[in-house]
């Protein structure tokens, strides 16, 4: 029974001086719990930190896009102005040849009616 006893005590006075040395060391259990603790809210602060990061980035790529299909839009309706324009230029400029393509067809007729009133007068002689 002493022997139990005595082997008891040795078991518990390991343990006491154990724990004790294990916690000078930082190693309790309420440390570790602690640590862990830390450890998780950390993770929590990064993760967070991770998504605004993501999410500036998003907004940023959006911005980005937006700004370059506002730019082409605007390219296209330059490019549309200037096809109109240049269309209108087009049909002026046939108008415009048109009409003296008129003018001169008047002209070469008018000159085709003197040629034949003067070759009449000289046949009637």
């Amino acid at each position: 029974m002493k022997r139990r006893i005595g082997l008891l005590l040795a078991i518990v006075f390991t343990l006491v001086a154990t724990a004790a040395f294990a916690e000078s060391k930082g190693l309790s259990l309420g440390g570790l719990d602690k640590d862990a603790k830390k450890a998780q809210i950390e993770a929590k602060k990064s993760t967070k930190e991770a998504q605004l990061k993501t999410e500036k980035v998003k907004k940023q790529a959006e911005k980005d896009l937006e700004t370059k299909n506002k730019e082409a839009e605007k390219k296209k309706l330059e490019a549309q102005k200037k096809a109109e324009e240049k269309k209108r230029e087009a049909e002026k400029t046939k108008a415009k040849a048109q009409k003296g393509l008129e003018k001169k067809q008047k002209e070469m007729n008018k000159e085709a009616k003197k040629q034949q009133k003067s070759l009449e007068g000289m046949f009637k002689q």
